[in-house]
This record gives C-alpha cells, structure tokens and sequence, in this order.
C-alpha cells in the first residue's frame, strides 16, 4: 500500500513541478510553490525518514533572536526535573518519526498535568494517512494525523517492529492542536534551540545517523556506548534521515571539535548508548552542537487537548501539508473551504499551516458563499500573529451552533513575511471540486477553485462537538469584590451532561480551588466570592463525571477586598505599618474611586495593575500621596472583619529603597506630641534608624485595666526635678512614686496598687500625674480585684 502511495506521491509532484512553472492563471497569478526536491531515504533499518515537500529555505529563525531573554544555563537536562518518560526500542523498523514524535508529546503532557502517558507508536506509524509504518515518516505526517485523529495508549495498541494493520477502533486520549517548526535544512545557533528546548520542552530533531556512502561513521554510531561525546562532520552528500528527541545539553563536555552537545533520546532501546550524565537507564547520547546535521528541521509540540469523543474533526487535506500556493509579489494571499457538516454541532476551532516567520492570519466564517461572493458572516478573528511555521489551532471567542447538513465557508488570510506563497495545500490526498478556493484578495468574482483546476485542497481545518460547556460569565475584566454573591453561568450541548464540576483560580491556572464538585447542568450557580487578592483569578467548568469536556473564562479578572480608609496594607488593622505601603507605592497611579471619603466603611474600587495598591491609594483619589496618610491617622487604631479571611502572605517593603518617601512621611509628623502622629513618628524613627528629639511625655499605663501591677512610662526633654504621683476619684494622695530631680531621658515606674502605708488600695478609678517646673500631665487607670 505504501509503495502505492509513494509512487502517486512522485507522480503528482513532478505535475506540480510542471503546474507551477507552466499553469499560471492570468488574471491572478496564482501558482504552486516548487517543489523542495528532498527525496525519502530508506538506507538504513534504523532510520526512517519522509521530507517535507514544502521549500521552507526562506526561513532564517529571525522570530527567535529578540526572544532570548531566557536565562540559559551551562547545563539543562529534563530528565533532571522528571520530564521525560522512559527510553523505547524502535526495533528492526524504520519508526524513529513516531518515537521522536511520541516522546516529546508524553514529556508535553508531563510539564502540564504531572502524569506520565505511554502512548503507541504502533498506532501513529500504521494508522497515519501514508500508512507509513517501517518505511519511514516524518514530524509534520505526525502532526497531521495526532491533531486529525488523536494519540492512543501503548495498552491499547502495542508496538510491533514490522508493518502490521491499523488498529483505528482503539480508544484516543490527546488531540493536537499546534506543532511548531524551527529550522529548516540548517541547523540554527545552538542558543535558540536551548531557549526553546528550555521554555517548551523536549524538541523533535532530524540528524544524519550514517549510509552506505558514510559507513565508518555509521558503524561507529550503531556500536555507540554513551562512554563519551559524538563529533562527526559528513560529507556534504549526506542528508539527515533519522529523528530523535532533544532533552538538553552541556556546555561543559568536551569532544574532538571543542565542547559543548546536546543530550539526546534515541529509541534504539535502553541497552544502547548510556545515561549520559543521569540516572542510570541507557538509550542517550550525547552529540556536539551542529554534528552529524543535528538542529536541522527541528520542531516542537505546542498545544494539545484531552481528546473529545462527542467531537469531529473536519479537514480537505488529508494528506496534510505538502504544498504551497500564492503569486510572485504579493506576500498575502486567501485560502477557503468549504464544508458540509452532517450533525448538530457547535463549531469552536479553526486550524490551519502556515510556512513563514510571523505569518499574520485573518479568520472569517461564512454561511453563504455563491461562488464569487461570501456573504453572512457567523464569526471572525483577525490580528493574529504565529511566529512558527507549522501547524495551528484558533478557539473562536463564541462557539457556533451548527444545524446539520449545513453548508459553512471558512475563509483565512494568509500573510508572510517573505513567501510568497503564503497558503498551504495537499496536492496528494483526494481532492473535489467546489470545496477549496483561493484568491489574492477575498473580493467577490475572484475565487479560484483550486480543487476542479488543480486537484488540490487548500489546509484549513475546522474542529466541532456534539458536546461542550460554554462559560459566559465570568469570562474576564471583571472586577468582583471578595464575599459577595456572583452568579457563574453557562451553556451546554448535548443531553449527556448531567452535572457540572465548578473551579477557580486566583494564580492564572497554576492551582485550582473547587467551587462544587458537583451541580445540576442548569446554566446557573450563585457563586460567593473567596477572600482572595488576585488579578490573575479564572473560572473553569467541566463535565462532573470525567472532566471532559470543559471550558473556563477566556481572561482574567481580579477578585479585590473593599478598601478600608487607613488600612493601607489590608491586613484589617490601622497602625504604624499601613506607612510602609505608602512609601513603597509613592506616586504610583491607577484608577480612581468614586467615593472618597475618609468614614470608616469598605469602599468598592477598580483593583490596579499590582492589585495590592489599590489599598495603598487610601483616599481613592488615583494616586498614592501625601493626601493617603490622612485616613492613616482619622482611622487610627480601627479595625474591620474583611481582612480576616484574606489569602495573602505579608508583603517584605523595601525600606532603605523608599527611605526618602519615609523620610517625606516623616517631615509630616515631626511636631506631633501625642496620638496616631506621635506613634507614626517612632514608628519611623525606628526602622530607618533616626534618633527623636525627646519631649515631656506621660503614656497610658499599660495594663490598663490591672488587678495586681501596672507599667507606668514618661520621658523628659530635659534634666529638672520630677513627681510622679497617684490619686483616687476623690483627688486625694494615695502614694508618691517619684520626687526628685532626674536627666533627660525615658523612664518607667511599677505601681501594685498600694497606698503610703504599703496597703493594697480599694477597685475604682485612679489617676497617675507627672509634673516637673513646666509641665503637667494627668493619665487615668482602673484597679480591678
């Protein structure tokens, strides 16, 4: 069958190659891009390798460059952080393209829901549209098939190393939505690969393992021990024609070249190679940058999804993407498609290729198209940027109810950056007439049917479901405040949902707090808010039962506490430290509050970038300032309840870095004797080091009330003789703590309730009087036995 195949392929390339020097259409221009004049390599058992038909030399990682601000380390290594699954034997079968592939999508699958798969490379090598099998296959023929058709675990289909049947009723679990090309047939500077294998994952990688024209160095790679370094310059006859997993690299090894390789995955099984800096299972190696051709046509999974078995994906290509389309100067071009959905469904995703750097696309789904004009539009989406060639998968904002047996047009404008032939295409799979168009600028009368003229179907897909949960609200911007009521509502289709499991987050996704485990499937949910400070907070809604399917908001949005006037750091008290926000926040502004009034009441206002500002700005007037440390003072010493159930940690303030706004705060107290001023002022003092000038003070006794003893403290702002006295209600002596003459300074004195005569005095109200030359101050306290 395959063999079949592969002759159809030639065929039809070399008419390609004849159409698209000869078959141009007058009026547009449009034609077929060359073809890239790779051929399949079938040299060695061990290798397996399909080339892409599309040139893709134009590429120059130029998208990369600006993006290197990753912090690159000498050595990197996602074994280390338990990332990669364990090593497999491809065995007497020219599969690498599936292992490859397979393993960089289990490591995706590890870095964001913690579980390890073994999914089959049995499936992915028979079941692909070129039923492949040991005759070789390639990254993009396995991007085509996981995103058209789903992965498989390795139970439910184990891998045989020969060419055996399709097993395509076994159970899917994973669909792709987005793989990413990084290189075409050179490989790129070593930093961007580690930027990307760093930040994404493991990288799919073709390198050259040895032929029949290299047979030294294939030997020598085959016999491979993992006891040192690989460094092998080929012979400029040489192409690559094997695929492998990059997992990492070390800058530090050393090898006949210089130092410097890439840690990589074979799937030779475990007994070759060696573990190559970790662990102890075998299969790795360890290669120099830029050997044997490693780097080149290198790519990585982007995005998938749990697999939807209520849903359908719909596709022209089904051969994927091996060819290209545009016309000579215009770098945008249009490409449409037809489809004719039998079932009702909602339509939510929009997937397509595209060939360049930062290809620019613009979405359009239709209900009418008569053959020269689209009309009745149901959805668009434009402005979008991919800065990968490869293939995409676009959420529409609002899914599309779809009656069946409806006709939808889905029309993409496509724009490159330096190809000219921005649209991708499958001149190999069955083509029809009348359902793939193209056009250099989407106006009526200039639609080309590229099916009836060239046999050839143009790559958008579309994905529906006959299943969903659709979150309206909360769907993002909101600003909600903490401990009220917020309905949370939905749609669904499909009458096999029954209950709802509702979630949320307050970290953009990294922790998920349930709401209920389980709801009726009504529509509706009257929410109570948690106390959680967050910009960064997300509603998710699934199917009780398994999780699937589910949908959560399409953005952020803040869950805030009231502002309360004074309590700048929201910890629900007023006192010294609600200073430290002020200085740290000075000047900052953000959105103003409508009610600006100092009472002691939560205020509603719109939460700021750094949400915890939004406090800082006491006043609601827009701007953290002096006008902020009025309600500090008004409000002293209150306290509120909302802050109680708070979920965030105390904020560490840079003091010495906002010592100058302290010092501003500071020069508004410097006078004040007594109270809320008197205390920011030591406060101040205190933690940024300043010595107080000294003033006649008497403090509340503390406790106050006491039943046994009681702390008296007073300073004095110069030497002079001093009485410290106690007297009852009545205004009569009862003792003489102090009276004699003392220095500056702060001082403290017991009282035990006795009176001259050492006895213990009666429970009531007495007062304590400190008085010297020049001044005078009388405190009250309570005795309670």
């Amino acid at each position: 069958m395959f063999a079949r195949k592969l002759l159809y392929f030639y065929i039809i390339i070399m008419l390609g190659l004849i159409f698209s020097f000869t078959s141009v259409i007058t009026a547009q221009e449009l034609k077929e891009a060359p073809f890239s004049g790779k051929k399949l390599d079938e040299s060695g058992i061990f290798q397996g390798y399909l080339p892409i038909q599309v040139d893709l030399s134009h590429l120059k990682n130029a998208r990369i460059n600006d993006n290197l601000t990753l912090d690159l380390p000498i050595r990197f290594d996602w074994r280390e952080h338990g990332m990669v699954t364990p090593v497999k034997n491809q065995g007497n079968c020219g599969s690498c393209y599936a292992f490859a592939f397979l393993s960089c999508f289990e490591s995706k699958i590890l870095m964001r829901e913690g579980q390890s798969y073994d999914l089959s490379e049995n499936n992915a090598k028979e079941c692909n549209w070129y039923e492949s099998s040991c005759d070789g296959g390639a990254d993009w023929a396995m991007a085509s098939y996981l995103n058209s058709f789903g992965t498989v675990l390795e139970s439910s289909d184990p891998y045989v190393d020969s060419d055996v049947s399709c097993s395509g009723s076994a159970p899917k679990n994973k669909t792709l939505l987005e793989w990413n090309i990084i290189s075409y047939d050179l490989a790129p500077p070593a930093s961007i690969l580690k930027y990307i294998i760093k930040s994404r994952g493991p990288i799919v990688s073709y390198m050259f393992a040895g032929d029949s024209n290299n047979p030294n160095w294939n030997q020598e790679f085959y016999d491979y021990d993992g006891s040192y370094t690989i460094h092998y310059q080929p012979s400029e006859a040489a192409d690559v024609n094997h695929l492998v997993a990059i997992v990492g690299w070390d800058d530090t090894l050393s090898h006949d070249g210089g130092h410097g390789a890439w840690i990589v995955k074979n799937s030779w099984g475990n007994s070759w190679g060696g573990p190559c800096g970790y662990g102890t299972e075998g299969g790795y190696f360890t290669i120099a940058y830029n050997s044997a051709l490693i780097g080149q046509y290198a790519s990585y999974i982007g995005d998938y999804q749990d697999y939807d078995e209520y849903g359908q994906a719909y596709r022209h290509d089904e051969a994927g993407w091996n060819s290209s389309w545009g016309a000579d100067g215009y770098l945008s071009t249009w490409g449409m498609c037809k489809y004719n959905i039998p079932e009702d469904c909602m339509l939510d995703r929009v997937e397509f290729w595209t060939n360049d750097e930062n290809t620019g696309i613009s979405i359009g789904i239709y209900d009418v198209f008569d053959g020269n004009v689209l009309s009745e539009m149901l959805a668009n989406k434009s402005g979008l940027v991919f800065e990968n060639p490869g293939l995409h998968s676009v959420q529409l904002d609002s899914a599309i109810r779809i009656t069946a047996n409806d006709n939808i047009f889905v029309a993409i404008k496509f724009t490159n950056t330096s190809n000219y032939f921005p649209v991708p295409a499958d001149n190999l799979g069955p083509s029809q007439a009348y359902q793939s168009y193209l056009s250099l600028n989407g106006n009526a009368g200039s639609w080309l049917d590229l099916g009836s003229e060239y046999q050839s179907d143009v790559g958008i897909r579309i994905r529906c479901t006959n299943s969903a949960l659709y979150l309206s609200a909360p769907d993002g911007n909101e600003n909600i405040s903490a401990g009220t009521s917020r309905e949370i509502t939905w749609s669904s289709l499909g009458d096999n949902i029954d209950n709802v499991k509702l979630e949320y987050t307050s970290n953009d996704g990294d922790d998920w707090y349930t709401i209920e485990s389980s709801v009726p499937n009504n529509g509706s949910y009257d929410w109570i808010v948690p106390y959680t400070i967050s910009n960064d907070c997300r509603v998710r809604i699934s199917d009780a039962e398994d999780g699937v399917p589910s949908d959560e908001s399409a953005g952020s949005f803040a869950i805030y506490c009231p502002v309360w006037p004074g309590d700048l750091d929201a910890n629900g008290l007023v006192d010294a430290e609600d200073i430290l926000p002020l200085a740290e926040y000075w000047y900052r502004t953000g959105p103003a509050r409508s009610d600006v009034n100092f009472s002691w009441s939560g205020k509603d206002s719109s939460p700021w970038d750094d949400i915890l500002i939004t406090y800082a700005d006491a006043d609601g007037s827009g701007r953290v300032d002096i006008s902020d440390f009025f309600p500090i003072c008004i409000n002293w010493n209150r306290s509120h309840g909302d802050a109680l159930a708070l979920k965030f940690q105390k904020r560490d303030y840079d003091i010495e870095g906002n010592r100058e706004a302290l010092m501003r705060l500071y020069d508004q107290v410097s006078d004040a004797e007594t109270g809320a001023g008197l205390k920011i002022r030591e406060y101040i003092s205190k933690i940024l080091g300043i010595q107080l000038p000294l003033i006649f003070e008497l403090e509340d006794s503390y406790p106050n009330p006491f039943n046994s003893t009681t702390v008296i403290k007073y300073t004095l702002p110069e030497a002079s003789g001093v009485n410290l006295s106690i007297y009852n209600i009545r205004g009569q002596l009862v003792n003489t703590l102090i009276d004699e003459y003392e220095q500056p300074g702060r001082y403290q004195v017991k009282w035990s309730g006795l009176n001259f005569d050492g006895e213990t005095v009666a429970s009531g109200v007495y007062f304590v009087k400190l008085q010297n030359e020049n001044n005078t101050s009388v405190k009250t306290m309570s005795l309670i036995k």
